[in-house]
């Protein structure tokens, strides 16, 4: 039990600060999916991937066209 004990928490340790990253990069709330990612070893991760990045101005969903312009679509602001 002991020695599966340090690769758990090790694990969970960088599935939470991975996502909590990926999350921070991504304009969502990275106190919340660091911890997520942690108590699930990293499984949020996998939906974080596949989630939009969030407009820091309005809050929206960038959709991926819009991207490369750097343009919010919704409030017009650059991100």
């Amino acid at each position: 039990m002991g020695n599966l004990l340090i690769p758990l928490v090790l694990a969970s340790l960088i599935g939470g600060v991975l996502t909590g990253m990926l999350a921070y990069g991504r304009n969502r709330d990275h106190v919340l999916w660091t911890i997520l990612g942690a108590a699930l070893l990293g499984v949020p991760l996998i939906f974080l991937l596949a989630f939009s990045a969030l407009c820091p101005h309005c809050k929206m969903p960038i959709p991926r066209r819009f991207h490369k312009e750097h343009l919010c679509p919704y409030c017009d602001k650059e991100f």
